[in-house]
């Protein structure tokens, strides 16, 4: 029997893990997964979302239709630090609708 990460998308289970989604309005979308990370994106970024499960999902959906060819969705960890981590959800120029 699966659990119920299991039967989530890549991006609904960073989504589920993550404290905000940030688009820069072109191409870039991000899930930050720290606090720290979300505040550099709230600070940094036009468009970010940090309400509901729900909300995130369905921004991150919007943000996907109305980017370019070249939109792709990472995770991120300590942004602003020597210590960056990104993790690649959908790569870019990807076919693959995410949603």
């Amino acid at each position: 029997m699966s659990t119920p990460t299991e039967r989530l998308g890549p991006v609904e289970e960073a989504v589920s893990n993550g404290v905000l989604v940030a688009w820069d309005g072109c191409h870039k979308m991000y899930v930050a997964m720290d606090e720290k990370t979300a505040q550099w994106f709230r600070d940094e970024y036009p468009h970010v979302e940090d309400a509901t499960e729900d909300d995130m999902l369905g921004a991150l959906h919007y943000w996907w239709e109305k980017s370019c060819e070249l939109r792709f969705i990472q995770s991120v960890w300590n942004i602003g630090t020597y210590d960056e981590d990104y993790e690649s959800i959908i790569d870019q120029f990807s076919r693959e609708n995410p949603f």
